[in-house]
């Protein structure tokens, strides 16, 4: 997580303030890293201002390079402060700029639902996030918060879908326990993302997304169990530790043409630094002190999901990517399954 963060400063309105600059915010870890504090905030245009999310998109005619002719029919979505070009539509794509995509959330803010938490963008804007926090926690192990936002996400290449999921974080290390814009997952992660696809119609459906919030705050009793179930799995040293190389070879691409292995240096030159660090992480990582957590699925989880959070990159936008959208995701996942034993590659 950022150190510059003091976990232990939280006020009595649940805020942490930052060592460095003395703003108090909800939120920490990766989404801190790379966005804005917006807490306190009533409106998506205060949201916008405040997170330098101003700027617009437009569509820009896509040119053949060889004969210089337009090709019709075709469009670029293209950042307009500073020309970054976002990916290749059709002509019925229609441009949302990203106060049109989350105002629909200040009535939810307005009726106390919800409130704005920390907002901000990847890839130079190509996706937009929003994270808001549904003030809801709990305690898997006493001492051992983890908080409840929901993390609303749009792109602006015109694959991406808008997307409204829970995000679990942990407080003592700001780990992200899922990778609330993708959908990695089949059964019932599936169903705790919204695709909105981008179209004439999208207010429309975004406004529908104010009833499907209410819908994600009521699936957090499924988060609260698969975690229960982490805490109550028992690993010993042994175990624990080929947990982790179970997790990385599942996650890697290699998976399916590896067989088992049962130490760091069977693994290939891509895999054993990510296992060296995470069975490192698994007695020295944040919050593996508090009593209870060591021995567990709990244990081996959070390992896994420290160094997708916090070690994968040294780029903090790059680490949000990878975490959010690629192996990083897929990492969690298997991690989860593994940790609660109902995936074993043995």
């Amino acid at each position: 997580m950022n150190d510059r963060m003091i976990i232990s400063n939280a006020d009595q309105t649940g805020l942490y303030r930052d060592a460095a600059t003395g703003e108090s915010r909800s939120v920490w870890g990766i989404f801190a890293e790379t966005g804005t504090g917006v807490d306190g905030l009533f409106t998506a245009e205060e949201v916008i201002a405040k997170a330098d999310l101003g700027w617009k998109v437009t569509l820009d005619r896509v040119m053949n390079g060889r004969t210089r002719r337009v090709i019709p029919g075709r469009f670029c979505v293209t950042r307009e402060d500073n020309g970054a070009h976002f990916g290749e539509v059709s002509s019925s794509y229609v441009p949302w700029q990203n106060i049109d995509a989350i105002e629909w959330l200040d009535r939810l803010v307005g009726e106390k639902v919800i409130s704005y938490s920390t907002a901000g963008y990847w890839d130079n804007g190509k996706t937009v996030w929003l994270l808001v926090d549904i003030q809801r926690q709990f305690e898997p192990l006493p001492g051992d918060q983890v908080k409840l936002y929901l993390l609303v996400s749009f792109g602006h290449g015109g694959s991406a879908a808008a997307r409204i999921g829970l995000q679990p974080i942990r407080v003592v290390c700001g780990n992200t326990h899922r990778a609330a814009v993708d959908n990695i997952r089949e059964g019932a992660y599936a169903a705790k993302s919204l695709a909105i696809r981008h179209s004439g119609n999208m207010e429309k459906r975004l406004e529908k997304g104010m009833e499907l919030i209410r819908g994600q705050i009521n699936l957090i009793a499924g988060w609260q169990d698969e975690v229960a179930a982490m805490v109550n799995e028992a690993f010993n040293e042994e175990e624990a530790e080929q947990a982790v190389i179970d997790i990385v070879q599942a996650a890697s691409v290699e998976r399916g043409t590896q067989e088992r292995v049962t130490t760091i240096g069977e693994l290939n030159y891509r895999q054993a630094p990510i296992a060296l660090k995470m069975t490192e992480l698994l007695y020295s990582g944040k919050g593996m002190d508090i009593p209870g957590v060591k021995g567990t699925g709990w244990q081996v989880f959070n390992a896994a999901t420290e160094w997708v959070d916090h070690y994968s990159n040294e780029d903090a936008n790059a680490r949000a990517m990878y975490s959010m959208f690629g192996r990083g995701s897929l990492i969690k996942d298997y991690a989860s399954r593994i940790a609660t034993r109902q995936l074993s590659l043995a």
